[in-house]
């Protein structure tokens, strides 16, 4: 669960958020299957990573393997947006930096939803891994 919250308990307010608080702020309240939507990534430590969004369906138990179990998008490098990763951008360079993000489920999810996690509430996240 991100920052200990739990399924239906109330957002939190921007200033939950620090000095991320600028960039936070409600979503729309519900989303169709397969449809894309826009998010600000922040970077608060830069570790020349990759991410990707996920979601797990309100139907199953909210633990890692669900969020593992469904990817709406690819692996990206948090650098695209940027153009990409460069020798000039060594571990920590973009600490700190956000960006704009329209995620776009995969194309599966967007052909057939059911075979994403079908109808029902779910909950969205991002994560992100280093790379060595």
């Amino acid at each position: 669960p991100c920052m200990g919250t739990s399924r239906l308990d109330e957002t939190y307010d921007a200033g939950s958020y620090g000095a991320y608080s600028a960039f936070a702020g409600p979503g729309p309240s519900e989303y169709k299957a397969g449809e894309a939507f826009e998010a600000t990534v922040v970077l608060n430590a830069d570790h020349n990573g990759e991410a990707r969004w996920s979601y797990c369906p309100h139907s199953q138990a909210e633990d890692e393997q669900c969020f593992l179990d469904h990817p709406l998008t690819d692996w990206i490098d948090v650098h695209d947006y940027w153009g990409g990763p460069s020798a000039a951008c060594d571990e920590h360079c973009k600490s700190g930096e956000y960006f704009p993000q329209t995620v776009k489920p995969r194309p599966i999810c967007q052909s057939d939803p059911r075979r994403c996690g079908g109808c029902g509430s779910a909950r969205t996240r991002t994560r992100s891994f280093c790379l060595a």
